[in-house]
């Protein structure tokens, strides 16, 4: 008879700590789903790094297509200025005053546009140089940024987790001990009415 007694007794505290259990499972199972987010999210912005990157190595890429263009053309102004004192050369002694005139003018051109494109090439240079360079600095500030943001984000929500996990912990220890220590009161008061 006292055994069926308690039985029930125990069943109900067994029921109790399988609830219990299962709280903690639930809050575990939570604690891991939000370290998934942030982990996805740090994936999502290393992502965003390695698109920047792309996007500068396109952008240097560019420059310099934009830097053999210019050479080409100074190379083809060169050469046609090189064809025309060949030519000029030969037909020297048949070409009039005029002619010679036109020729200056036509070499001064030539002299003053190869100058302009050297002096835009130079500036185009130095300007992309100074956009890549501004462009990787702010790159590199706002990644730098981003990493730290998300690091410190990742690091208090561990510690918050760890905290709230440890604290679970320590009320579901309490509990069972108080439970265990109620099961006890009652199975001792149980005996001494036995045995009166």
């Amino acid at each position: 008879e006292m055994l069926q007694e308690v039985v029930p007794m125990l069943k109900q505290q067994l029921a109790k700590c399988t609830l219990d259990r299962n709280y903690v499972q639930l809050e575990r199972d939570t604690i891991q789903t939000f370290y998934d987010i942030t982990r996805n999210e740090v994936k999502e912005i290393e992502e965003q790094v390695v698109a920047k990157d792309r996007e500068m190595e396109l952008l240097e890429d560019n420059h310099r297509v934009e830097v053999r263009v210019y050479l080409q053309k100074v190379k083809h102004l060169e050469y046609e200025h090189s064809n025309n004192l060949k030519a000029i050369g030969v037909e020297g002694d048949g070409l009039t005053a005029d002619e010679g005139e036109q020729h200056d003018a036509r070499s001064s051109e030539l002299a003053k546009t190869k100058k302009a494109l050297t002096l835009e090439l130079a500036e185009r240079q130095w300007s992309n140089a100074e956009e890549v360079k501004q462009m990787r600095q702010q790159h590199a500030k706002n990644s730098q940024k981003m990493r730290e943001g998300f690091e410190k984000n990742l690091g208090e929500l561990r510690e918050r987790q760890h905290e709230r996990l440890e604290q679970l912990e320590r009320d579901l220890e309490l509990r069972r001990k108080v439970h265990i220590h109620e099961i006890e009161e009652r199975k001792n008061l149980h005996i001494n009415d036995l045995m009166m």
